[in-house]
């Protein structure tokens, strides 16, 4: 009986371990989406108020004036940033009107809600 009630031990041990090394690189990718966001409109709003692009922190927003098509609809892109922990996946673009885009550099440019809750995929393109 205390057999078995070890091997359980384990193998719950081994299954929480698992949930845990999947999610952490989940948080990571939601973490610096939502860190982007913010950084982005913050960006934004400096460049709208005095013309230049100020660096905020560690993270470097850039001007990105190109015009992307998604679906059928086209967006013109205002600022970019390599969004933390995302880097060698792509970087993050905020639209005139505020939009969320993320330049995926495996599957192309995916919407990013501008509000409300946001989750990264729990596993990354190319995967």
């Amino acid at each position: 009986m205390l057999k078995w009630l070890a091997i359980l031990a384990v193998i719950a041990l081994g299954v929480l371990f698992t949930t845990f090394s999947l999610s952490y690189g989940q948080s990571l990718r939601t973490g610096g989406i939502i860190q982007g966001r913010f950084n982005l409109t913050l960006a934004y709003t400096n460049y709208l108020a005095t013309g230049r692009i100020e660096p905020n922190g560690s993270s470097l927003a850039y001007l990105f004036t190109n015009v992307v098509s998604i679906g059928a609809t086209q967006f013109q892109c205002a600022v970019a940033i390599n969004a933390t922990h995302c880097e060698d996946i792509g970087f993050l673009a905020m639209t005139t009107n505020q939009l969320f885009i993320f330049f995926d550099k495996k599957r192309g440019p995916v919407m990013i809600p501008s509000t409300g809750r946001y989750r990264a995929k729990l596993f990354p393109p190319g995967i």
